[in-house]
């Protein structure tokens, strides 16, 4: 069921992507207009992005808004903030800070109170290394903070725990529509030292665990045994555009960035437009 909403939501939007916003069109990869996920860029001065999984819009060519729709909207308040700080011809630096409130409790999520406030720190910079081939470097830090009622740890599902990441994203364009990309994550350091508590079932296919550091193997999450690779597409149209990849390593959760500690296939997926 699934993955059937996928393929209609991705078709219909294919379909519909050159009626639906006839404005400006922006989506096109170009000296403009880049990937802003893990990068250093941003969205223009004025440009909009509306997509299944994020809706957002820049007031200035230095600063946007963004805030994740699915799942996160109705269940978890979330705002972005993102700042491309410098950038010239080749280079690009942005800074980024996001924030989610998960109250469990409420959402029926678990059976005891339970809140998490994560808040994601990123420093990225892109550098062109050709007019086709541009290179970023992302690090982050996920300050996630707790409260509620303690509950005995289980290894199982994603691990909720301040940590710090790296990811390196390789661009190559094969046209204005057509990118290859290849993207790189790796947990440098997790802090263990909260107490421990498990936190069943954040959406259908992902359950979360918050560890105390007596209930948490470090051996199995110490740098550099937690990594991820994936290479991609992305597609960009006059206002239309999606990325897709598939590799191995440890799932990332978008938007709060829980690791997941057991190594499986890796999905990534966004479609949006742009104008």
């Amino acid at each position: 069921m699934h993955r059937r909403l996928v393929c209609y939501l991705v078709a219909v939007s294919i379909a519909l992507a050159g009626g639906l916003f006839p404005g400006k069109a922006v989506a096109f990869h170009s000296d403009q207009q880049h990937l802003i996920d893990q990068t250093g860029y941003s969205l223009n001065k004025g440009e909009w992005i509306l997509g299944a999984f994020r809706f957002g819009y820049a007031f200035f060519d230095f600063l946007q808004l963004e805030t994740y729709t699915l799942p996160w909207l109705l269940k978890a308040p979330n705002f972005t903030l993102k700042s491309t700080v410098w950038s010239n011809d080749l280079w690009a630096v942005a800074l980024r800070v996001h924030f989610t409130h998960v109250d469990f409790e409420k959402v029926n999520w678990v059976d005891v109170p339970a809140r998490l406030n994560i808040i994601p720190l990123e420093a990225a910079a892109s550098y062109r290394i050709t007019p086709d081939f541009k290179v970023s470097l992302a690090l982050q830090y996920n300050q996630i903070l707790t409260e509620g009622e303690y509950d005995e740890a289980e290894l199982k599902g994603a691990v909720a725990n301040t940590n710090s990441q790296a990811v390196m994203t390789l661009e190559l364009r094969l046209h204005r529509r057509w990118a290859l990309t290849l993207r790189g994550r790796m947990l440098l350091a997790m802090d263990t030292s909260g107490n421990a508590r498990t936190i069943r079932q954040v959406d259908p296919y992902t359950t979360v665990t918050i560890y105390a550091k007596s209930d948490l193997n470090l051996q199995n999450l110490a740098f550099p045994k937690v990594w991820s690779v994936v290479p991609g597409v992305a597609y960009s149209g006059s206002v239309f555009a999606f990325e897709f990849g598939l590799g191995y390593g440890n799932y990332n959760v978008p938007g709060v960035n829980f690791v997941v500690p057991d190594k499986s296939i890796v999905p990534e997926f966004d479609l949006y437009w742009r104008w």
